[in-house]
């Protein structure tokens, strides 16, 4: 895909705080299951895999396919995700791993927008954890459906002669 893609792109719009951690590609499921990368982490990669694990954002330094599983996933999950190709926010992002960052993953008219903001030293726990709980789904109030009608009705011994037609 970066044989089309030449700036960077949005596939899934939202926000995440936490901390920056680069991996590469092919390292993922690795640094997932050996606790390198959290599912609080927002992820910094060289390329986008067909699988990726739960993460509070991904940043690809590579193009995706707007349609595959990952940013699918992503839509879904609500996470933000973006590829970015602009060198100086490249070279910002790759500054900031080990970080605490705010991400911000937008279209503006279009236009793909992503904001980084190192937060490491402007908020404290207690101020990171009310910030989470904006995430945080409403419980759902669904109450049972009752049955209010009959919709059916005994057929055995019906006859053409019995139907009326209508219209």
């Amino acid at each position: 895909s970066d044989r089309w893609l030449r700036d960077s792109a949005v596939y899934s719009e939202g926000w995440a705080l936490g901390t920056l951690r680069f991996v590469e590609a092919s390292g993922i499921d690795a640094a997932y299951a050996n606790g390198t990368l959290e599912p609080a982490d927002i992820l910094l990669t060289d390329g986008v895999p067909a699988e990726i694990p739960f993460v509070s954002g991904i940043v690809s330094l590579a193009p995706a396919t707007p349609s595959s599983h990952v940013p699918i996933l992503a839509q879904s999950y609500g996470v933000p995700f973006a590829h970015v190709s602009v060198s100086s926010q490249t070279a910002e992002l790759q500054a900031l791993v080990g970080r605490k960052i705010a991400l911000r993953v937008y279209n503006d008219y279009f236009k793909p927008n992503v904001r980084v903001h190192d937060v490491e030293d402007q908020l404290d726990e207690a101020a990171i954890a009310e910030i989470l709980e904006l995430k945080d789904l409403p419980e759902l109030a669904i109450s049972p459906m009752a049955p209010h009608a009959e919709f059916s009705v005994p057929v055995a011994g019906l006859q053409l002669s019995d139907i009326q037609f209508v219209g």
